[in-house]
Parts: C-alpha cells; sequence; structure tokens
C-alpha cells in the first residue's frame, strides 16, 4: 500500500506556540551572541537575567530555563519583569521587549576588555573625523 504524501492537519496549527518557540530562539541567539561577544570560555556557565516586560514572557523564559541551560551553556536563568540593569552583566537586546544580561564577573579579563574597547573607540574616533573632514 502507498500512503499519500503527508498532508496538512489544520489541528496541528498554533500560531500562538509558534511566536513562542521564536521568543524562545531569540533568547537563545542573545546568550550565545553575549558568551562569544565577551570570549567568554564556551564551557563557562554565566548566570543569566533576563527581563522582559510581562508575566507572560517571564513564564515562558522561566519554562525553557533547561533548553537555555544545555544549548547556551549558561547556568542560573532568572527571569525578571522590567527594572535596572544589574551591575557586573553584558547585554544583549533580543527582541524590543527583552534583553538578556550574563554575568561578567570571574568570567572576562576586565583589562582586556578595557584595552578592546579603548582600541574601539580610537577606530570610531578616526571614523567620525574623517567624516568631519568631507562634510567641511
Amino acid at each position: 500500500m502507498i500512503s499519500k504524501y503527508p498532508q496538512p492537519v489544520p489541528e496541528w496549527n498554533n500560531p500562538q506556540a509558534e511566536l513562542n518557540m521564536e521568543l524562545v530562539l531569540q533568547v537563545a541567539r542573545a546568550m550565545r551572541s553575549t558568551k562569544v561577544s565577551y570570549q567568554l570560555a564556551p564551557k563557562s556557565a554565566p548566570k543569566s537575567i533576563v527581563r522582559v516586560r510581562t508575566e507572560e514572557q517571564r513564564v515562558l523564559v522561566l519554562d525553557h530555563t533547561i533548553d537555555f541551560q544545555r544549548n547556551c551553556g549558561v547556568g542560573e536563568v532568572e527571569s525578571v519583569i522590567g527594572g535596572e540593569a544589574p551591575k557586573g552583566y553584558g547585554m544583549t537586546t533580543a527582541t524590543p521587549d527583552i534583553d538578556v544580561f550574563l554575568a561578567l564577573a570571574g568570567n572576562v579579563d576586565a583589562a582586556a576588555e578595557i584595552a578592546k574597547l579603548e582600541k574601539e573607540i580610537i577606530k570610531l574616533a578616526a571614523q567620525r573625523d574623517k567624516i568631519n573632514a568631507e562634510r567641511a
């Protein structure tokens, strides 16, 4: 017997689940991106704080804590609604409503990070001067 090619099953369509999973993927990308941008060791598992705007987003993040820990290499995952950026954490914006913070203390060489940022400042100042010279 030959079966028909798989057909869509309308009952399986769940737009809310798709939106939720897209949000989870964006948070995961932000976590991985932050680890890379601060050159954290792949085996390090920094604490992460995910700042959201709604209770539904907070619960969704907490429901996927294990996924973030396993797939993004982070340790403890905390989700908070609003508030100030925590000190000692690197930040990446996952969505306009969600920011991801990773603990840097003990995971980043502060002197190397300062040197990298100073080089970036010099580079940006040179670009600014070049643009200003072209305008004049």
